[in-house]
């Protein structure tokens, strides 16, 4: 759920999948103003209406979902309806996918408290540089004459993710000199905020350190262009890792916020992460008993049962059928006895399914599916952003169905490659002065604003214009 400027919550729904020349796409579905109230029974039956409209009950493997509390609620609704029209792989075990990204938000999230004097601070600077052009001037000047690269800009975090706090916080410690030097300048100006202590800015250095892997790890994690199911139990396992070295360091700073992140196991505990790498015979117990799932659906495969002597105008043809089923259960034993690939080495998943596909057709079949598994509410997220930049307080008049056919119309034409991927929660990008565009958080330029605050309709020419960049 998403809550615009205007207090209306919208509801997102997008598709993953993989066609048949191994392409991963994502697209929107729905982009639906629900009204209240926002409780699991109302999303989970507007959901299940998209989805029938659709027409793909049958074609669900999983669903992901953030970590808000009603959404394990919403998660079994939408299981046991599915399962009245269609069965569900495992029973619908599988369906429900936690957002990896909000967990590890959480994780750091729980570090980061141990420096919340030092971030508020930080937060309180670059709020006050950035609310007037007066004062990113006066801060360039001070980048420049500290010697720092002026190309660079501030970013103002966002409170739900925690990597954003990250690029704040190490942005501000780029530009330490130049804060003590516009605090010197801007000495008589009584609302100028304090800067952090040295205790302060030196918690915020190793907290920096010690959140890069975390960083690059949510990075890769919430890719969209290609499979991140495949790579999520590497990343998870790589925060065990790197949990257990700062657990067992000699600084004491960093030993506390891995004790404060500990709680990493029992975030990831239904997943079972940890337990399937000890105990790898669970998992490989849950992949048989889903490939003879897939086998059972695969109309190549010859499942029927071996005729009797007095229906078998073929002898022996039946010993052979029965030979070929054998051969095509023993498609996974085939496939993982296959020499592993070095896990140093970037693999390209899809194209290495896309030429192995006739080499074990049925788990191929599960590869499309299992690949397709997004690990991340990413998908959703970026439209939650473009609908941020679509319905602001000039387009509050905006209708909902025209805001759910111009977003989904964009992402299925362009996808969601949108500008605020390189200005999303960037204050001063570069210092080059586009003041009144980041001050209100959207590409919508101060010209398109007509000087009533009280009006709320853009005129033709403003929305025709919009039109065009939307589909641009």
């Amino acid at each position: 759920m998403w809550t615009s400027c205007v207090d209306q919550g919208y509801l997102s729904l997008t598709a993953h999948y993989i066609d048949d020349d191994w392409n991963l796409h994502a697209k929107i579905l729905n982009f639906y103003h629900l009204e209240p109230s926002h409780d699991a029974f109302n999303m989970h039956g507007k959901l299940l209406e998209f989805i029938k409209e659709w027409e793909i009950t049958k074609k669900v493997f999983t669903i992901t979902l953030d970590n808000a509390r009603c959404n394990d609620n919403i998660q079994d609704l939408l299981a046991a309806s599915i399962k009245v029209h269609s069965p569900l792989h495992r029973n619908g075990k599988f369906i429900h996918v936690r957002c990896g990204a909000h967990v590890l938000n959480l994780i750091v999230l729980a570090a980061l408290k141990l420096v919340d004097g030092g971030v508020g601070k930080i937060k309180k600077l670059v709020t006050y540089i950035g609310c007037s052009e007066r004062r990113i001037m006066k801060f360039e000047e001070s980048v420049i004459a500290s010697g720092l690269d002026s190309s660079k800009g501030l970013y103002m975090e966002c409170p739900t993710r925690w990597n954003s706090t990250f690029k704040m916080l190490c942005r501000a410690l780029y530009f330490r000199d130049a804060f003590k030097s516009t605090s010197l300048s801007s000495r008589y100006d009584i609302t100028f905020p304090p800067l952090p202590s040295d205790e302060e800015w030196f918690r915020i250095n190793k907290i920096c350190a010690f959140s890069k892997p975390f960083d690059e790890i949510t990075t890769l994690m919430s890719g969209r262009k290609y499979p991140n199911s495949n790579l999520y139990l590497k990343c998870v396992w790589k925060i065990e890792c790197l949990l257990l070295q700062y657990g067992s360091c000699d600084d004491e700073f960093l030993r506390v916020m891995a004790q404060k992140m500990k709680f990493v196991r029992y975030c990831f505990t239904e997943l079972d992460v940890i337990a399937a790498v000890i105990n790898s015979n669970l998992v490989k117990e849950e992949l048989y008993k889903l490939f003879e799932e897939y086998v059972k659906l695969d109309p190549s495969v010859n499942v029927n049962s071996q005729p009797t002597p007095a229906q078998d105008e073929l002898p022996g043809f039946a010993a052979f059928a029965n030979y070929e089923h054998r051969v095509s259960n023993t498609q996974l034993d085939l496939y993982l006895d296959e020499a592993r690939v070095d896990h140093m080495l970037e693999l390209d998943i899809l194209k290495w399914w896309k030429e192995n596909e006739k080499r074990y057709p049925v788990v191929a079949t599960m590869a499309k599916d299992i690949l397709a598994i997004l690990v991340t509410t990413v998908a959703s997220e970026s439209a939650f952003s473009m609908g941020s930049r679509l319905i602001t307080k000039w387009r509050t008049s905006l209708k909902p169905e025209t805001a759910d056919a111009l977003l989904t119309t964009r992402t299925w034409l362009y996808g969601f490659e949108v500008k605020e991927e390189t200005n999303e929660n960037i204050l001063l990008d570069g210092f080059e002065y586009q003041f009144s565009t980041m001050r209100v958080h959207d590409d919508v330029s101060d010209d398109a604003y007509d000087g009533d605050e009280d009006n709320d309709h853009v005129n033709e020419e403003d929305e025709e214009a919009f039109l065009l960049e939307m589909m641009a």
